[in-house]
């Protein structure tokens, strides 16, 4: 009789797990910040000012013109990537995940390399 009890214990305990790991998923996924949301973060995190189009823009009072942009929906987060080039031509990225709402800045690296083309 204590045998079928803690056998019955695991099986809910399993079922309970997976009903949270769905739920954890479903919430992840619903919740990935749009890119929208990430061009407004970035300006705002940076004291970006730009034009209505947000193609010429300033950064600490020197003129910069955004350039080529990436947006990647994956499973269970999205990446972005945003170029701005300076006038003298140097180009300044930012790199960010977005998941559950957040976004977390990342520096070009092996991690990022692999969140965003799947290669280390």
């Amino acid at each position: 009789m204590e045998r079928k009890t803690k056998s019955r214990g695991k099986r809910k305990f399993r079922i309970v797990l997976v009903m949270l790991a769905l739920l954890l998923l479903t919430v992840m996924v619903s919740t990935a910040p749009s890119s929208e949301k990430f061009e407004k973060w970035i300006l705002q995190k940076y004291d970006i000012k730009c034009d209505k189009y947000n193609h010429w823009c300033v950064i600490d009072n020197k003129e910069i013109q955004s350039r080529s942009g990436t947006y990647e929906e994956r499973l269970f987060f999205n990446i972005y990537e945003k170029d701005y080039e300076y006038e003298n031509g140097e180009i300044l990225t930012f790199r960010a995940v977005g998941i559950v709402g957040n976004f977390y800045e990342m520096e070009d690296g092996r991690l990022w390399r692999f969140l965003a083309f799947g290669v280390l």
